[in-house]
């Protein structure tokens, strides 16, 4: 398999030169061991793959790569954040499960409050974890939000400990394009925080019978929207 990296192109084209970064020659000929004249694959991080020849401190594209390598709806995953390096976790699990947006959440259990710097280690590892999955997008990592703002400006499912419709159920009973996901914090929601996520119309889904640590529970709401699309039955219904 050839080596992939991801690498901002402006106005790509067959034998157009690019310019490498210099995080990303080192990576290709100090990491990798890429040699000049070998070939390997650059992403845009934006939904193109070409394949491309190193060159003296720069690339030659050589083919433009048409393949399908995203999910067939966009997935945009709200989180909680748990404390420590949970989020290194889930970030790099749900970008290798096709997940095309987080936004990291701050709720009234939340403690983590990341600096810029972790913000930025973030977004590295959802664009090396695309890198290794193959994928052609490079999810993005937004700077966090309070989940008022969150509820606010969007729509979707959230996830509860108690009772409440399967994401598995709910997603076999719907044909959609775009989704928006919401899995709790440590310690779970407040009721006023519930109450506020039903008053702005956003539904309850569970993931499992029990209890998902926060780090869990993102990374397996992903597996089942996989589960379901490999299946081809979105259009299908669930009595």
């Amino acid at each position: 398999m050839l080596p992939r990296v991801t690498i901002a192109l402006d106005s790509p084209g067959v034998n157009r030169t690019f310019a490498i970064p210099p995080d990303r020659w080192h990576y290709l000929r100090h990491v990798l061991r890429l040699q000049i004249g070998e070939q390997f694959i650059v992403m845009d991080g934006i939904g193109c793959r070409w394949l491309a020849r190193l060159e003296h401190n720069q690339g030659i594209l050589i083919a433009p790569l048409v393949e399908k390598r995203e999910l067939d709806l966009e997935i945009h995953l709200g989180i909680a954040m748990p404390k420590g390096t949970g989020m290194e976790t889930i970030v790099k699990q749900t970008t290798e499960l096709g997940v095309t947006r987080i936004t990291p959440i701050i709720s009234h259990y939340t403690l983590l409050r990341p600096s810029s710097n972790k913000l930025d280690r973030w977004r590295k590892i959802a664009q090396e974890a695309a890198e290794l999955a193959c994928r052609t997008v490079v999810p993005i990592v937004d700077d966090p939000v309070e989940l008022s703002s969150f509820l606010g400006q969007n729509c979707g499912w959230i996830g509860v400990t108690h009772p409440a419709p399967s994401l598995l159920k709910l997603l076999l009973q719907q044909n959609l394009t775009t989704i928006t996901l919401l899995t709790g914090p440590e310690g779970g929601w407040t009721e006023q925080e519930l109450q506020t996520a039903t008053d702005r119309g956003w539904q309850r889904m569970s993931l499992a019978p029990g209890v998902l640590a926060a780090t869990t529970a993102p990374t397996v709401a992903l597996a089942v929207v996989n589960a379901v699309i490999a299946l081809g039955k979105r259009d299908s219904v669930v009595p």
